[in-house]
């Protein structure tokens, strides 16, 4: 007698309903392997953390567009550094602005 053996692989994302009746013998048959969740990269000590964010980064942050954070800005309701030749706008005063603006 020639015995055959198959792999099936299944991959489930979202829910499977068994009878509990049917459970010990599903369960019985199956070798779940589980895939090895991927490490986190090391965090690099010599990166300084971000003290400020250009307009583009700015309007991600916040779900608007940039033209948005130009006219925040252009009414003073969010203020920006023109120190250098592009605009910044510092993770505190986004913070500030996101409380100042929050129901």
């Amino acid at each position: 007698m020639n015995t055959t053996t198959a792999t099936l692989t299944i991959n489930l994302t979202g829910q499977l309903t068994i009878d509990p009746k049917n459970l010990d013998q599903v369960l019985s048959g199956l070798k779940i392997q589980t895939p090895s969740p991927t490490p986190a990269p090391p965090a690099d000590p010599t990166k300084l953390p971000r003290l400020a964010y250009s307009i583009k980064e700015t309007a991600k942050i916040i779900g608007v567009s940039e033209k948005s954070v130009r006219r925040l800005i252009d009414r003073g309701i969010l203020k920006s550094s023109k120190a250098l030749r592009h605009i910044r706008i510092t993770h505190a005063e986004i913070e500030r602005f996101l409380k100042a603006t929050t129901e």
